[in-house]
């Protein structure tokens, strides 16, 4: 029988870098029959099995199943083959950026281009509800003129 634990502790055998993983999260398990269990440690955010959601709890697997943890798939088909003697890390695809690293695609707002895209804002504002406006005139004056309460000249 052999066994691979896996979350961000370093203490697993497969050590997985993704904050929505927890520090024991699961455990894959091979019995002496060749069935492959999977086991969710009551991880805080769960573990995907294929398109079912396991948070507690075990459930058989296959070779082909893909699990997804956090925001990292798990490739754990190889571990199988050959028990690596020391733990492994694997960092999620793609990788997550830290907080400081992500920028927007924005510029940050000024006084000047606040008042910039205010008055673009009221522009498309205005043209809209004319647009709105003028289409309900010509429904009204097209149902009044069927009605016959408008005169053809």
């Amino acid at each position: 029988m052999k066994t691979i634990s896996v979350g961000r502790s370093p203490e697993n055998d497969l050590i997985v870098q993704d904050v929505l993983v927890s520090s024991k999260h699961l455990l894959i398990t091979q019995d002496h029959e060749g069935i492959y269990w999977i086991e969710d440690l009551n991880s805080t955010n769960g573990t995907w099995v294929g398109k079912e959601f396991l948070r507690e709890g075990r459930q058989v697997i296959t070779l082909d199943t893909i699990l997804k943890i956090g925001d990292t798939v798990l490739v754990w088909q190889p571990y199988f083959l050959s028990l690596p003697a020391q733990p492994q890390e694997v960092t999620p695809l793609p990788a997550q950026p830290k907080p400081e690293e992500i920028t927007s695609p924005l510029p940050a707002p000024t006084a000047e281009n606040f008042s910039e895209s205010h008055e673009q804002a009221s522009i498309t504002r205005i043209l809209y509800w004319t647009a709105i406006g003028m289409g309900a005139f010509f429904v009204f004056l097209v149902l009044f003129w069927y009605m016959g309460y408008v005169k053809k000249p």
